[in-house]
């Protein structure tokens, strides 16, 4: 069986209240019921000297009807049950009132205040000399009685405390369980709502103070509540903001024609980007996880790499970061390429994270070479122009100004056929163009007219630029 806690106060102040009545009550009646019984005893024993005193002289001198006289007027008196007087050797000399070995059945009387007759004994002597003995029965049910009245008087006072008590444990569990269970629905309130519901406080006592704590923590919840609110949205924002820039970042990093490739501060990669799979021939499960040097570094400069990681494990400095480089790369299949890169490191917790940007230049080298062993030729002692798809000048070198008389300004923008003498007819252009055609190139000996209109014959070579270098 459960108890509230309105039941439990009630029950626990009614339970001590009656223990503590029950003890006051039981020593009471104990205290009055020996107060009554010492006077009781006092006052038989004062009526049995007196009464010992009237029948000394007829004892002994055995006259029995006064001693039967004495005992019938004594026994009359209401507090007297029985006058018995016997001789020196326990002869019944005189007896009076009820018989104390008679049944109770018998002598109703004597039943009725059989638990309730206190019994004194007096001996008659003289110089030493028994005569004789007296026993006298009182009634002692007035004691009794007493007793009862201030036991029945004692009882319903203690029943009155105690309903008394009990009112007032209800009343007072009432209270408390009234304001118990505001902050219980309060509490609920919170688990099912949210924080911030405040009690209504009534008066200044301990509850009230445990009300006014709630309210201040309820208070203090839905500030944290709110706050911790507002963070979890802006960090679902970062959160998003963070997953859209990722995804943008790596989008960027897919389409890019620059190898991106991000390491550790061992030299081990974390990263792998589809253009560098492309240039290095690897993929990125082959890769990510492996150190770098192995891999992508040529064999003549991994040492240099390893000791400039160390280098700056050691000291923190790194030269090459922020330095556009040319260095030489190894692709999967084993040749090596001049690649360009630039290396930028990033602090990711008590880490140090590289990342390089990449490129094959191997092409681009090539290209200025070639570009470079062109504009040596264009300036050497044969006259050279070039033309767009148009057949019109668009660059001519100092020879051919030297040799055709033609200023650069004044080649630019017009045709070879400002150079034609009129030798040649049209068969011939045309064999010439066929050529052109089909192999890029031509060759063979023109000739051609100065400004000054003074023929001059060369070996004249047409080239086809796209048609030559496929």
């Amino acid at each position: 069986m459960t108890f509230s806690f309105k039941a439990k106060t009630v029950l626990g102040v009614a339970l001590i209240e009656a223990v503590l009545l029950g003890v006051l009550v039981y020593s009471s009646i104990g205290w009055l019921y020996d107060s009554n019984e010492l006077q009781v005893e006092q006052h038989s024993r004062m009526m049995s000297s007196l009464f010992a005193s009237t029948t000394k002289n007829a004892i002994i001198t055995t006259d029995l009807a006064t001693l039967d006289s004495l005992t019938s007027e004594f026994s009359a008196q209401k507090d007297i049950a029985y006058v018995i007087i016997k001789d020196q050797n326990d002869r019944l000399l005189s007896k009076a009132g009820v018989d104390p070995l008679s049944n109770p059945r018998d002598n109703p009387d004597l039943g009725d205040h059989e638990h309730s007759v206190f019994v004194t004994e007096n001996v008659v002597e003289i110089g030493g000399r028994i005569y004789g003995n007296i026993e006298i029965g009182v009634y002692d049910h007035g004691l009794h009685g007493l007793i009862s009245e201030a036991s029945s008087f004692g009882v319903s006072i203690a029943l009155l405390e105690i309903a008394l008590v009990a009112l007032f444990s209800f009343l007072l569990g009432s209270y408390l369980t009234r304001q118990l269970g505001d902050l219980r629905d309060a509490a609920k309130t919170i688990t099912q709502v949210g924080p911030g519901i405040q009690l209504k406080v009534k008066g200044k006592d301990e509850i009230s103070e445990v009300s006014n704590a709630f309210n201040t923590m309820s208070a203090a919840l839905e500030k944290s509540h709110i706050e911790f609110k507002q963070a979890i949205e802006t960090q679902e924002k970062l959160a998003l903001e963070l997953k859209q820039n990722q995804s943008i970042l790596k989008a960027t990093i897919a389409s890019a024609m620059d190898a991106v490739i991000t390491t550790d501060r061992h030299g081990h990669v974390l990263e792998f980007s589809q253009s560098a799979e492309r240039i290095f021939g690897y993929s990125r499960d082959e890769i990510v996880g492996e150190e770098l040097a192995s891999f992508l570094v040529p064999e003549a400069f991994r040492e240099a790499h390893r000791q400039g990681l160390k280098h700056f494990r050691k000291t923190g400095e790194a030269p090459v970061l922020g330095q556009r480089l040319e260095l030489p790369a190894m692709h999967k299949e084993g040749h090596e390429f001049l690649s360009e890169l630039t290396i930028s490191s990033v602090e990711v917790g008590d880490d140090t994270v590289f990342t390089a940007f990449m490129r094959d230049i191997s092409d681009k080298k090539r290209t200025e070479q070639e570009l470079q062993l062109a504009a040596e030729a264009f300036d050497a002692n044969e006259a050279i122009f070039i033309t767009n798809q148009h057949a019109e000048i668009v660059r001519v070198n100092q020879a051919f100004t030297r040799i055709t008389g033609y200023s650069a300004e004044e080649a630019l923008g017009q045709t070879p056929s400002i150079l034609s003498s009129g030798e040649h007819d049209k068969a011939f252009f045309d064999n010439m163009w066929q050529h052109l055609k089909q192999d890029g190139v031509w060759s063979g000996e023109i000739v051609n007219l100065r400004k000054n209109w003074r023929t001059f014959t060369r070996v004249v070579k047409y080239l086809v630029g796209e048609k030559s270098r496929r």
